[in-house]
């Protein structure tokens, strides 16, 4: 267990006696989809009228920028994608709104502006909706335009294009240091391909990597009814027995044909409601599969991939979704299903952090807590929650001049910082811990999710290795059809071949 783990587990130690604290966003470590918005830009960030969070020892990190460091006059251009979700959460902030996010963000900017000496010119992309995003990120590095120092726009816009040459190696800038709390630095490396030099940043100065992470909701008014101890599931997670297993035993218990028609439908109350490949990748990564490996020489080698492992994860999970009674498929998708859950349909919801701070889930009746998504079983050591490719990454074009290059780094630490000190306490422990969960355990688990988050290279990385992470797994136990032995004869060979040749063109060239 490393430093932050410990951190983490003692943090956690003293939730259970009453303290309301969090894990450092630091020990941020490991589906193509559209990212529509959930409910609205003020219900999302309405945190109106809630009192000031407790101290937790944030407020007093400091970073180890110069004393003094300043760049009079300046201006450092960003450039964020075009989507009132990503304003709301990542960028821009409003100014005595009233509203406990939105203020701390913008306090966020006008401190580092005063700090520097610097105006932070934030502007939207011209277009809108992923693919044109994309396509515009794209082309502007491509082109080498030089009207951007930062990118701050969605992983599936902007890892994905392709554009890794194009972007500034960071391992060496004078200022940043991923191995800071306000870095998620597992992310980091998991944007890397040999985990030490890295062109893509995930951490505090954007949120919507908390807001990505999957989880598992539960309606503790139905758990009562079928069960008794509606805090239950929470014991189940402390003690580390909260397994799939688990799960199916309780979709069994709990179905209920309400509108006895003898059909698995609406108007029944669901074991679980799941809504397709937009939540299949959190729910395979909660059984912590078999990837890949680090070469001697430090490159990803995907043999790995072909195990009995993940032959038994396709098998368990093909059993929960497609073999367990009450287990309903959603006619809608994951920023619309949260909905039926809201309504009592069921007493499991696979979902996104995103989906909690909507207005229906803030209206919901019936208590609900937050779960992480069970492990594979009870051998499996840790939680692992997975951040769906659309949270927000940062990265640098290649075109910052080298006379400005030294401003642009220092910023982009101080940012980040600057965030972790004075958005991270209202955002986890008044948004997350009080406002949008039910009770007081919610939190506990809510560290645990958090401190377990990371990303996946074969799903960020889906182009240079075939997509067979989706293929191999993802697509198996969404379809219920377990074809993984000639899938990998098939597709590894030809991916591990891929990817070899995009690193010796676009990685190995460059660094």
């Amino acid at each position: 267990m490393n430093a932050k783990r410990i951190l983490c587990a003692l943090l956690a130690a003293m939730l259970s006696l009453g303290v309301l604290v969090s894990c450092a966003s630091g020990s941020k470590t490991d589906t193509p989809t559209t990212t529509a918005s959930v409910g609205n830009a003020t219900d999302a960030a309405d945190t109106t009228g809630d009192t000031e969070p407790a101290e937790t020892g944030r407020e007093s990190v400091k970073d180890a920028l110069p004393e003094g460091l300043r760049f009079d006059g300046e201006t450092v251009n960003i450039v964020y994608r075009n989507e009132i979700w990503y304003e709301t959460w990542d960028t821009i902030g409003t100014d005595n709104s009233g509203d406990m996010i939105q203020d701390a963000i913008w306090q966020r900017n006008l401190n580092v502006e005063e700090r520097f000496g610097i105006t932070l010119n934030l502007q939207p992309t011209q277009t809108t909706g992923l693919s044109n995003v994309g396509a515009e990120i794209k082309q502007m590095v491509m082109a080498g335009s030089d009207e951007f120092d930062m990118i701050v726009s969605t992983g599936n816009s902007t890892v994905t294009q392709g554009i890794y040459p194009y972007v500034y190696e960071l391992s060496n800038l004078k200022y940043l240091n991923i191995d800071q709390p306000w870095w998620r630095d597992n992310a980091i490396r998991a944007l890397s391909f040999d985990g030490q030099h890295y062109r893509f940043l995930m951490g505090d100065n954007t949120l919507n990597d908390y807001l990505k992470c999957g989880a598992m909701l539960y309606n503790k008014a139905i758990y009562e009814d079928v069960f008794g101890d509606p805090d239950e599931p929470y014991k189940l997670v402390l003690d580390g027995t909260w397994t799939w297993d688990k799960v199916m035993e309780m979709c069994e218990a709990s179905y209920n044909d309400a509108n006895g028609d003898g059909q698995l439908n609406r108007g029944d109350v669901f074991g679980l409601i799941w809504t397709g490949n937009d939540v299949m990748t959190h729910v395979v990564m909660s059984c912590n599969p078999d990837l890949f490996v680090y070469t001697e020489a430090g490159v990803p080698d995907l043999s790995a991939f072909n195990s009995e492992r993940n032959v038994a994860v396709i098998e368990k999970l093909i059993q929960v979704f497609h073999g367990t009674s009450g287990v309903w498929l959603s006619d809608v998708n994951v920023d619309n299903a949260y909905k039926y859950f809201a309504q009592d349909e069921s007493l499991l919801y696979t979902c996104r952090f995103s989906n909690l701070v909507s207005a229906a889930m803030r209206e919901m009746e019936s208590d609900y807590g937050v779960l992480p998504l069970p492990k594979f079983d009870t051998d499996q050591k840790e939680y692992v929650t997975n951040i769906q490719s659309s949270a927000t990454i940062t990265c640098l074009p290649k075109t910052v001049p080298n006379s400005r290059i030294d401003m642009v780094d220092a910023v982009l630490e101080g940012w980040a910082s600057e965030a972790y000190r004075v958005v991270l306490t209202p955002f986890i422990e008044t948004a997350l811990k009080l406002k949008y969960s039910r009770d007081a355990l919610s939190g506990q688990v809510i560290d645990i999710v958090f401190d377990t988050a990371g990303l996946n290279f074969l799903e960020m990385y889906s182009d240079p290795t075939g997509g067979i992470f989706s293929t191999g797994l993802v697509n198996q136990v969404s379809s219920g059809k377990q074809n993984f032995a000639s899938i990998v004869k098939k597709l590894l060979p030809a991916a591990q071949k891929q990817l070899d040749s995009y690193i010796e063109k676009n990685v190995l060239s460059g660094e």
